[in-house]
Formats: structure tokens, sequence, C-alpha cells
């Protein structure tokens, strides 16, 4: 079920986006949803209760449905957005009773649409305390988004353009794929993308594709781009995801920060760092010829 709306969602989310032009409508996206979400309950009519609580679309009418606060993954942070759709199943046996709330939501900072969900069940929640003696009961909630927020905040020379480097084209989507893995919680297709990283990176060094990854790494060190120290690392980095790869190792959460640095670190220092560096001696060089040249000395001659 959770598959089968997602796509639902999907569909009306990015069906104009790829264009981004100017006839682009945040309103058309969601009355899409609206008829996406409709065809979905017509397609799971088997869900032993659904509750079709809310789906009105705000597109110059008076309706005002009250907001409610949401973690952004486009400008970051607990933001306050508007509830444009809200999805509910919920059902109960003899032990327990649960509720599944799907909400679109668009952010109220940056216009961004996104899907929050919250499951909860009565035998998972806390007791809580007013104060003065009273004792309540709070369910403990599960909170998912769709698209999922960022588990690693990218580091400053990676935007949404790609690396701050010319000619990386191929190592850009494999960085992005990398980031979504992460995002994701895929540990082991993590694991995989930081190794396939690495081969896409020393390709775009001139490294023969052909060559085993130990072999990679001397040509690496050889050619001036990475010292020993870089090699020793990266050489557990590579063999970290090639045991991903080919064993079936699922790296913990801790292992993947620190493959995921070490990678960040290669990266910038052979394709980030020499392009800024080319890029200020331009600028140096430009510069200097604004420079007016200094005025010649005079020198007194001596009797």
């Amino acid at each position: 079920m959770e598959l089968l709306l997602r796509e639902a969602i999907a569909a009306a989310l990015y069906r104009d986006r790829p264009t981004l032009d100017k006839d682009f409508s945040i309103e058309t996206s969601l009355r899409q949803i609206y008829v996406d979400l409709l065809d979905f309950l017509d397609r799971n009519s088997n869900c032993s209760q659904v509750n079709f609580i809310l789906l009105e679309i705000n597109v110059g009418d008076e309706t005002t449905i009250k907001p409610r606060k949401a973690e952004c993954a486009k400008c970051g942070g607990l933001r306050w957005c508007e509830v444009r759709g809200h999805y509910q199943v919920s059902d109960s046996d003899e032990h327990m009773q649960w509720w599944d709330d799907w909400r679109i939501l668009q952010c109220r900072g940056c216009d961004y649409i996104f899907v929050q969900r919250i499951m909860c069940d009565t035998e998972n929640y806390h007791h809580t305390s007013d104060g003065a003696g009273g004792w309540g009961m709070e369910l403990d909630e599960t909170v998912k988004y769709w698209p999922a927020l960022a588990k690693r905040k990218r580091p400053e020379w990676m935007s949404e353009f790609g690396i701050d480097a010319p000619n990386v084209g191929k190592l850009d989507q494999a960085l992005i794929e990398l980031y979504g893995a992460l995002d994701n919680d895929l540990n082991i297709l993590a694991g995989i993308r930081i190794r396939t990283a690495f081969d896409v990176a020393s390709e775009l060094l001139g490294i023969n594709t052909e060559q085993s990854f130990q072999k990679k790494l001397d040509e690496i060190v050889e050619k001036g781009h990475i010292g020993i120290a870089d090699k020793s690392r990266l050489a557990t980095l590579v063999d970290a995801g090639s045991a991903s790869a080919h064993r079936g190792w699922k790296p913990a959460a801790s292992d993947l920060v620190l493959m995921t640095e070490i990678l960040e670190h290669f990266v910038h220092d052979t394709f980030v760092a020499p392009s800024r560096k080319a890029r200020l001696d331009a600028k140096a060089t430009e510069m200097k010829s604004k420079v007016p040249p200094r005025k010649p000395v005079k020198t007194e001659k001596k009797d």
C-alpha cells in the first residue's frame, strides 16, 4: 500500500517538474495529486477501514486548513507548512488499534511540496505529567518523509547543481545516488555506491579502468594526486565497498559516516581544490594586469 501511494504522489509531484518552465503551477500539481489519490483509493478498496479525512485544494477559494510544523528537506529545519491533503488508514483488533496518517504539505518558506507520514498504535506510548499530580498518556509517533530527509549534510562544494569543479558529470551522478542511498538508510547500496564513486573519480583522473583497485591506487599516487596516507585510507574504503558489493556486508551508520568522509576528502583534494586554485590563479593574473605599475624612482646624480 505504501509503495502504491508513493507512486501516486510521485507521479503528481514530478509530472511537470523536469521542464521547470514559467507555465509550471504548484496548484496544477496539487490537483493532480488529488486525482491520483482518489484513483489510489479506488484501486485499494480492500482496506479493512479507510478514513478519507481531507483532500481539499486551495486554489483561489477561502477554505482555511490549519497549518502544522514539519521538517522541510529543501530549506532545512522545522517549518510551518500548509496542509494540502490528508489521508488516513486505521484499523484495530482485540489487542490494539493503529493509525497511519499521510499528509501532503507545502512549506511556507520555500513552497517545497512533500509528504509526511505519521504512524502510531496503542501498544507504543509514554506517560506524561500535567505538573499538578495528574498523569496522561501520549502515543509514540514514527514520522517519515518522502522524499526522505537528508541523513548527511552535503559538503559546501556539492550543490543541487553538482560538484564545484568542471567536467565531472559522471561523478556528480555517482555522489547524488550515494546521498540518496544514505538518506533512505540503504546501507549496503551506500557502501557499493561509495566504491563506485571512487571508480568513477579514478577514471576522470585518467586511470586505466581495466586495472585492479590496488593498481589504480598505485597509479593515482604516482601521478601525484594523493599521498601515501591518502592511499591507505582509500584502500580501506575500496575494500569496504567491495565487501558490500560482493560479500553482502551491511556497514553500520558509523561506518558509512567514515567511508563518506574519506571519499569526500578525496574528491575535494583531487577535483575541487585544484579547480578553485586554477580559478584563483586566473583572477590574480587578470587583476595583475589592472594594477598600475610603480613609477620609477629618480636618483640624484652626484657631482
